[in-house]
């Protein structure tokens, strides 16, 4: 039996059992409200770094429940750029008799948005969703991204069943700028002219040779396939006792260069009360393919198993408590054994008021080619980023909501990473050619990106201020300090050192609604060779406006990038201008 049957094998008897498992729960049900996210396509968004994606998307204005969650943890860690600058596009979609509903938008660069959802059945124990999605930029700057989903749920009284289908298309344009080694902007139009037969190898991959006039990327174009499939049974959303989720997940992904990787994903969730406490252990069993037309640089077949045992003590009144270990076996390309604490502290000395919490945890992240080209679709196509292990992982901080709708957090966060990974431009050494070529022209840095890895230790001082007034007012004003020693490269390359995020709305009257949203990033560099380039800070401002005409019809407006920056998404990459898009929200 060869490799990929057995483990194929080892995912069929890891559902059964964790299904299994979740057979023997049918115990006594009482409500309780238990968090159940069902699963979606991914948009454009980030994986922890910096959302950077060109695309037209939509900046979440964030609310504050006023409900504490179970645990706490800091501020996201990466950033939340949006590259292309759409405003936040407010509407109140209301269910019930127009449970469907479609949003349709254009913009002068020109960019649009198109939104389609419709449940095809909506009964009280079956439903069926389809969701479409598209994101377009029309110009020099071409990016398209659309993605449509089925999404089923059959409701019992002690479980659901669900089930999904995904398919999405993303096609791009390379209109970044391309660098020499004096970091000036080179023209691979002159060295053609000079001599069409001008060969260049990869700096990382010294036997992949390429002619300086296939390195000229300014005009080409990518696409990007994926599809995917998921299928599995979570216990009832108010099941106090027993709790479980067993699934199973296939995705795949391929791009222009004919790199194809086929990704299943095995979950397994089950936890019990015992002695008023809670037990439980959260399995993950991750299995990766790959096939190529052109010479890949990593293994072709992957495989890694996550286990995180944990015990939440729950006698206390005014504590949370939460011990427990997360464990990684690699068992196919690389091998290994990795172990990171998960050691959680709540405290409310003032309930509703007040909150302490600390932590004492780990991560191990398995990047898949899928998430890395969502994250940076500039990417190389032989780049697949190795997994990032955080063995430690320190923060503590401070929630305080002295008044109805408005609350303060600050925090710390000290974290150990190994396999930190940061964007390079792909570089290119001169090998040969019939003519003498400048200096500084024997290395090219492209407008296409590698990774280059490090061991960072990240110490990161974050605060956040919302005030939520019913639902008239909206405000929510964050920032953040990253610093900390890399013990190889000179820079966390093409990240922040100081970011700050802005999301407010104002209801002026019942129909209409304005919203306005920013960021600001300084401190970040981009590595050309041995030269730190230093990037121009991201400062980015948007606003729109939306009338609600009837209970079927939004009409809006947008703003964008009201300052008209020009900062980088990626080196080489500049953001749109100033722009603006209307549309329309229709329920139906």
């Amino acid at each position: 039996m060869n490799i990929k049957l057995k483990l194929c094998a080892v995912n069929i008897v890891f559902l059964c059992f964790s299904a299994f498992c979740a057979a023997q729960s049918n115990d006594s049900i009482i409500k309780k409200s238990v968090t159940v996210e069902r699963d979606f396509v991914p948009e454009i968004q980030s994986a922890g770094k910096i959302e950077t994606t060109p695309s037209v998307v939509q900046p979440q204005k964030t609310v504050i429940d006023a409900v504490y969650s179970d645990f706490s943890s800091p501020l996201s860690l990466g950033g939340n750029i949006h590259p292309l600058s759409a405003a936040t596009l407010l509407y109140a979609h209301r269910a019930g008799d127009r449970p469907g509903f479609a949003r349709l938008a254009v913009g002068f660069y020109p960019n649009s948005i198109a939104d389609f959802s419709y449940p095809l059945i909506d009964r009280s124990d079956m439903r069926l969703d389809a969701v479409i999605k598209q994101r377009g930029v029309y110009n020099e700057q071409y990016y398209m991204t659309t993605t449509a989903q089925l999404a089923f749920d059959k409701y019992f009284d002690n479980l659901t069943l669900f089930g999904g289908l995904n398919f999405g298309y993303q096609g791009l344009k390379y209109y970044g700028e391309n660098y020499n080694e004096n970091a000036e902007e080179l023209y691979f139009s002159r060295l053609i002219i000079n001599d069409p037969t001008v060969t260049y190898y990869a700096a990382n991959f010294p036997y992949n040779s390429v002619l300086i006039k296939d390195l000229d990327e300014a005009s080409k174009f990518a696409h990007f396939f994926r599809a995917g499939a998921n299928l599995g049974v979570r216990s009832a959303e108010n099941a106090e006792n027993w709790r479980y989720l067993a699934r199973l997940k296939y995705g795949l992904f391929r791009n222009t260069a004919g790199v194809t990787e086929h990704f299943v994903n095995t979950s397994g969730q089950l936890s019990f009360i015992f002695n008023e406490n809670r037990i439980g252990v959260d399995a993950e069993l991750y299995n990766a393919f790959y096939n190529s037309k052109m010479e890949i640089n990593f293994p072709q077949k992957y495989g890694v198993l996550v286990l995180s045992p944990y015990f939440e003590f729950n006698q206390l009144e005014k504590f949370d408590i939460r011990f427990g270990v997360l464990s990684a076996i690699q068992f196919a390309g690389e091998k290994g054994l990795k172990f990171a604490p998960d050691v959680r502290l709540e405290w409310k000395p003032i309930p509703k008021t007040l909150k302490i919490y600390a932590g004492f945890t780990g991560k191990y992240k398995v990047n898949s080619m899928d998430e890395l080209f969502y994250e940076n679709p500039y990417l190389a196509s032989d780049v697949r980023v190795r997994d990032t292990y955080t063995p430690m992982e320190f923060y503590g901080g401070l929630l305080i909501k002295p008044t109805a709708g408005l609350l303060f957090d600050v925090f710390a966060d000290y974290s150990i990473t190994n396999n930190d990974y940061f964007f390079v431009n792909k570089s290119y050494c001169y090998k040969q050619g019939n003519v003498a070529l400048q200096p500084q022209d024997s290395m090219i840095f492209s407008n296409r990106f590698d990774v280059v890895y490090d061991h960072s230790n990240l110490l990161i001082l974050g605060g956040r201020v919302s005030y939520t007034l019913k639902d008239k007012f909206n405000f929510d004003f964050s920032g953040k300090y990253f610093t900390g020693p890399l013990k190889i490269q000179e820079f966390p390359w093409q990240r922040p050192q100081y970011e700050f995020t802005l999301n407010t709305s104002y209801r002026v009257v019942k129909d209409v609604n304005l919203s306005l949203t920013g960021y600001y990033q300084t401190g970040l560099k981009a590595r050309l060779g041995s030269f730190a380039a230093p990037m121009k800070n991201r400062l980015d401002l948007n606003f729109s406006a939306s009338y609600t005409y009837s209970e079927w019809l939004t009409v809006f407006l947008a703003g964008n990038n009201l300052l008209n920056q020009k900062y980088d998404i990626y080196f080489g990459y500049k953001v749109q201008g100033i722009n603006a898009m209307i549309g329309a929200v229709v329920s139906f």
